[in-house]
This record gives C-alpha cells, sequence and structure tokens, in this order.
C-alpha cells in the first residue's frame, strides 16, 4: 500500500517556494506520493516542481476543477 497527501491541506498554489519544506518534511515522514493542484501556474514551474519531487522519491498525482469556462 503506498500513502500520499492532498496537498490542498497547505495551498491551491503548489508551486510556491515556500512549500519546500512541506515535500521534504511529507518525504521524511515516509510517504510515497502528494496530490498536488493544477488550478493555475506556469508549466516551467511544475516542471521544476517535479524534478524537486523526483529527487526526493514522491510519486504525485493531481487534481482539479474545471468551470463552464
Amino acid at each position: 500500500m503506498k500513502y500520499g497527501m492532498n496537498l490542498l491541506l497547505w495551498t491551491g498554489d503548489d508551486t510556491e517556494e515556500r512549500m519546500l519544506p512541506v515535500y521534504d518534511s511529507l518525504a521524511a515522514m515516509g510517504y510515497d506520493g502528494v496530490e498536488l493542484t493544477l488550478f493555475s501556474g506556469d508549466p516551467d514551474d511544475y516542471a521544476a516542481l517535479g524534478r524537486h519531487l523526483d529527487t526526493l522519491g514522491l510519486e504525485r498525482t493531481c487534481v482539479c476543477i474545471r468551470n463552464a469556462e
């Protein structure tokens, strides 16, 4: 069984630099992955985040919201 954490507990913008210690802590606690939000943001920011999560060994899934627009 794998364990993941939904990052909405902390933020709706997972690419913020202030979140880096959270990812480090989750990896240190033994989590296998994180659920990211894809509400907004620059694709390059998510690419950099992906590289950081790779170094921590954290897998990821995502959640997004789609509206009429």
